[in-house]
């Protein structure tokens, strides 16, 4: 007979599947970006001030061309947070007004949804002539953004259009690790989320949802360039197998979380030495058992 997890980790798992399951936070599919040329000269790729958002996004039938700078922001008061992007596109816009247009209205009276939960967004598109419209974007139910249909593909456009953009001006912050917490109502995912090879500093969480709030054990350069390499030579596609979850006695999920030069976040939840995650654009779950020189590393004995 197959032993149950506890109730308290089950919800905490889905609670951070949902915030971290590419069909929410990876790079969902879009029409390739087109040439990456700013849309109006001198426009930087500085972002919106997320904290001055208006409680209620609008809800155009239509948005205006011409949108100069882009910004995803997390949708003010929304339970399941994620890290926004350093940077605001301000090239390629138009793809990005192209796939808002292109959706069908939302008609709720009429929609099938889905009952489950996870992040919402909030766009702001900015216009040379200082006008700017900003619009909803739910990553459940409905999938709504604005007045359509579409939040998924809206996000592609954008997350698409800025990580072009990113190969002409790179964004970095100057330390990936300032913001490392365990809190356990922290940001485990990014609306980017980049893969762990593309991580360049990380930090672990051990035995998250504990009454205790655990502190990150931060890794140097060198310690985290190890857990990558090993990621890179042990990692597959797949989940853990029915003796590793029937033998597991750990009650509170580990959390492995690796960030790239803009800040962004790639999360691995472990259990009993073995780690999981969603990987962007698949789909599919891959599973980490790690060797002996990043098992010391983690603390799980060789």
């Amino acid at each position: 007979m197959k032993r149950s997890l506890p109730a308290s980790l089950l919800a905490l798992a889905a609670a951070l599947a949902l915030a971290g399951c590419t069909t929410y936070t990876g790079t969902p599919a879009a029409p390739p970006a087109s040439e990456t040329v700013p849309t109006e000269p001198g426009w930087e790729p500085t972002p919106f001030d997320c904290a001055t958002l208006a409680t209620e996004g609008d809800t155009p039938e239509q948005l205006p061309e011409g949108a100069a700078r882009i910004t995803l922001c997390d949708e003010p008061g929304h339970e399941i947070r994620q890290t926004t992007p350093p940077d605001a596109l301000v090239s390629d816009t138009a793809a990005v007004v192209s796939a808002y247009n292109t959706q069908e209205h939302a008609n709720l009276a009429v929609m099938a949804c889905t009952a489950d939960l996870g992040p919402a967004y909030r766009m702001v598109f900015e216009y040379p002539g200082g006008e700017t419209v900003s619009v909803r974007g739910e990553m459940y139910g409905c999938r709504v953004v604005g007045d359509k249909t579409g939040a998924q593909a809206v996000l592609g456009a954008f997350t698409t259009a800025l990580t072009a953009q990113r190969e002409h001006v790179p964004v970095t912050v100057s330390d990936p690790l300032a913001n490392a917490t365990c809190a356990t109502d922290a940001s485990w995912a990014s609306w980017l989320t980049p893969g762990m090879a593309d991580t360049v500093a990380g930090y672990r969480c051990a035995q998250v949802g504990a009454e205790a709030a655990t502190e990150p054990t931060r890794f140097d350069e060198a310690a985290w360039a190890t857990i990558r390499d090993d990621w890179t030579a042990n990692a597959a596609k797949g989940s853990r197998t029915d003796d590793e979850i029937n033998t597991c006695q750990q009650v509170h999920l580990d959390q492995l979380v690796g960030l790239n030069a803009a800040g962004e976040k790639v999360s691995l939840n472990g259990m009993c030495g073995v780690f999981e995650v969603w990987s962007a654009g698949d789909l599919e779950s891959w599973v980490w058992r790690p060797g002996p020189a990043a098992s010391e590393l983690l603390g799980l004995g060789g």
